[in-house]
């Protein structure tokens, strides 16, 4: 099993947002102010659960640019030493799904046998469960695979949130194929891995499975988010109750007490 994730990675496509050329899209990714907002949804949202997974028996593939600021990739490497599954791979400006493939195959632990694949964006999360989850669910559809060379497991309930001064703001997410907690089971030496398709269009290439029994995901919303914002958010996410707080911390080792002091700038003067 695999995971992939974007650090900042300058594809050349890939992003909704528009830049005139590869040396724009860089500045962007990596001006100070941005870099600084991923790193803060990175170490409170996403890595949390990735170091609490009940099965840990999986790779975590992080690309990233060659161009990244020294200072940044030490950062990165600080929050990933305690992560023994995970991998930094730096990579030049490449068409997105071409980078994406090859590091994917390139990570493979063993490209003679089926693997699971999923991919994780730097600021959403999986709940601490979900390796397990999905690799019993894997075996569970083998048969599928027999007749499907390529398989798709989504786990579709989740919650989108928002973190602030404040803490998590939460409202909850039903959503097929968002693109969190979303996997693929491939066969061996794969031709096609979980970033050749856009998570939306995943049933149209694929028999894909949904189970909506718990929440497995976190998909963040904020000022720096490349894709749109959803209606939850623009009417404004409730900020979460003490037992949602607590639920957050159980199923996603998510900190409200953490969020409410990096948010709000005191972990920074202290």
């Amino acid at each position: 099993m695999i995971g992939l994730i974007r650090f900042s990675y300058p594809a050349l496509g890939g992003f909704k947002i528009n830049h005139p050329d590869t040396q724009a899209r860089i500045d962007y990714l990596y001006s100070p102010k941005r870099l600084e907002e991923r790193f803060k949804h990175f170490e409170l949202l996403t890595l949390p659960a990735l170091r609490l997974q009940t099965d840990p028996d999986f790779r975590l593939v992080v690309v990233t640019g060659e161009a990244l600021p020294a200072n940044a990739f030490t950062r990165l490497q600080s929050l990933l030493a305690n992560i023994p599954q995970a991998v930094i791979v730096q990579m030049p400006p490449m068409r997105h799904r071409t980078a994406m493939h090859e590091a994917v195959l390139a990570q493979l632990p063993n490209p003679d046998a089926p693997s699971i694949q999923f991919r994780l964006d730097d600021d959403d999360a999986v709940a601490v469960d979900f390796v397990e989850r999905t690799r019993l669910a894997a075996l569970a559809v083998q048969p599928l695979t027999l007749v499907h060379p390529y398989v798709g497991l989504d786990f579709m309930q989740g919650h989108y949130v928002e973190l602030s001064p404040q803490g998590v703001h939460l409202a909850p997410a039903l959503r097929p194929c968002l693109g969190v907690a979303l996997s693929i089971i491939a066969p061996p030496n794969p031709k096609r891995t979980i970033l050749t398709y856009g998570h939306h269009k995943l049933p149209e290439k694929m028999p894909v499975l949904s189970f909506s029994d718990s929440a497995m995901y976190l998909n963040s919303k904020h000022a720096h988010n490349d894709s749109m914002r959803g209606a939850a958010h623009e009417a404004g996410m409730p900020l979460a109750l003490e037992v949602e707080e607590k639920m957050l911390h159980q199923r996603f080792g998510v900190d409200a007490s953490s969020v409410r002091q990096i948010m709000s700038g005191a972990h920074d003067k202290a």
